[in-house]
């Protein structure tokens, strides 16, 4: 099983993978609910406890001993496109993708090989106002210019430290597919 870590990129943009990759996971599903954040008086989208770390490790548990898994999807990309759950076979292969996939020490140890895509803050920052909804409150201004980067250097920064390949996220996604895909290749069932 690989794991990818997407940072910079948003899940549906890696969805293409899922030919060439055998079966994506993407871990934003594992939000705890768009309903049940915005209910809150203050909170930073890269916050940990905004996501359900059981059901992670225990769907992460299950495709490694070959169950297929059942996603309750809670992302607001699955929201919008109506999707509510997403089931995901034991397949070679098993790409997770989400920038808080690294976070949990107890799950690390089950991934074959691990990938962090790094992205310089500003360009981080360029990308979030460049697909920014207004209705949301991790897309003002006020949030991209503060909580994201303090939220990032907190929770998503240190991820890099953890995994055994660093790529540049300043390549195309083409250049960054190829990389990934090349890593796969090299991955080494534990």
């Amino acid at each position: 099983m690989v794991q990818y870590i997407n940072h910079g990129f948003r899940g549906s943009e890696v969805d293409g993978w899922n030919c060439r990759t055998e079966a994506v996971f993407p871990f934003d599903d594992l939000l705890i609910g768009l309903d049940i954040l915005l209910d809150r008086s203050t909170v930073a989208w890269e916050d940990p406890a905004n996501y359900r770390w059981n059901d992670y490790r225990n769907h992460i548990r299950a495709l490694r001993a070959g169950e297929a898994v059942t996603l309750d999807a809670k992302s607001p990309t699955s929201e919008e496109a109506g999707i509510e759950t997403r089931l995901i076979d034991p397949r070679p292969i098993v790409v997770v993708a989400g920038f808080l996939a690294l976070h949990d020490g107890k799950v690390n140890g089950l991934f074959d090989t691990t990938v962090f895509i790094d992205l310089p803050e500003d360009e981080m920052q360029a990308r979030r106002r460049v697909r920014a909804n207004p209705a949301n409150p991790w897309d003002t201004e006020a949030y991209i210019a503060d909580g994201l980067v303090t939220g990032t250097r907190e929770h998503v920064a240190p991820q890099r430290d953890i995994a055994e390949y660093v790529l540049d996220g300043m390549k195309s996604q083409e250049e960054l597919s190829e990389e990934v895909l090349d890593i796969m290749g090299k991955a080494r069932p534990r």
